[in-house]
């Protein structure tokens, strides 16, 4: 079962806690309270978003039939919202890279239900997607093996991936563990509960965003974007626990850089086989992962 965090309880000063850092002090518990009802509405709605992408990750998706442009999904009415045009399948197979495409398409879902996601201009979000979605995805593709008590990444229809290198004759070389096995250490380790995770996802896809290619009024609201994540994220550990909120923090920091690490491990594989790549056969990977702009 997924574990949700309580976020109605209004901690007391008298519970406050000295906080270990310069941003922790920042905080007061008074203002927290008051913060209380906004982050409650947001992991609600996160929670609800990646519950939705579980079931739309098992459903008869026809890739080739949706625009893939970036600008394009980020315009389109939701796919979460419109479950029931799909069927759930119980029988079916993908490929790793049509995973990866429904992946990303996931993410993309996922990042267009953060509050602030709203705030970007058109062309900001775009450069927002392109930066820190493919992150997302791999994100998900472990969460969702967390919860359904994988030991490494197992897809909807069953594919288990290190499983599948291993049948394909493949060496499997410690960066494939990585990937597919050890990204699910922490998950188990600390045992994360789903407002926790979609909260953490929310302020992992601002902070890896990178900031050159947005524009002055981009730059500025993801400095605030970054703020307001952590400090929602914040809000909830103390509410959740007052006294061990500072070391759970780091502990969701810390899998934020093991999802960025593995990210980057899954890039480096990915343009290393450049020389067998079909080109645009996969057209949201090389917009995400390649870089490609297609022509407005």
């Amino acid at each position: 079962m997924r574990k949700e965090a309580v976020t109605s309880g209004i901690v007391g000063n008298e519970e406050k806690v000295a906080p270990q850092t310069a941003y922790l002090a920042s905080i007061s518990l008074p203002s927290t309270s008051t913060a209380i009802p906004k982050v409650t509405e947001t992991a609600s709605c996160l929670r609800q978003t990646l519950r939705l992408i579980t079931k739309f990750r098992k459903c008869n998706i026809i890739v080739e039939k949706i625009d893939l442009h970036i600008s394009a999904l980020l315009t389109m009415p939701s796919f979460l919202d419109n479950l029931n045009n799909y069927q759930e399948e119980t029988d079916f197979k993908r490929d790793l890279p049509e995973w990866c495409t429904i992946d990303l398409l996931c993410a993309i879902e996922f990042a267009k239900k953060l509050p602030d996601l709203s705030k970007f201009s058109d062309s900001d979000k775009e450069e927002l997607i392109r930066n820190s979605c493919f992150t997302i995805a791999i994100a998900i593709e472990a969460i969702e093996s967390y919860f359904d008590k994988k030991k490494t990444v197992v897809m909807p229809d069953g594919t288990d991936v290190m499983q599948s290198l291993a049948n394909s004759g493949s060496v499997i070389h410690a960066v494939f563990t990585q990937m597919f096995v050890c990204i699910l250490d922490p998950l188990h380790r600390e045992s994360f509960t789903i407002d926790e995770l979609v909260l953490t996802l929310q302020l992992l896809f601002f902070t890896i965003a990178a900031p050159e290619n947005l524009t002055p009024e981009g730059k500025e609201q993801l400095e605030k974007s970054v703020k307001s994540s952590m400090h929602c994220l914040m809000v909830l550990l103390i509410t959740q626990n007052t006294t061990n909120f500072s070391a759970r923090y780091g502990s969701l920091i810390a899998l934020n850089e093991t999802f960025i690490k593995t990210a980057h491990a899954h890039k480096q594989k990915m343009k290393e086989a450049e020389h067998s790549r079909q080109k645009f056969r996969d057209f949201l990977i090389e917009q995400c992962v390649f870089d490609y702009r297609p022509a407005k």
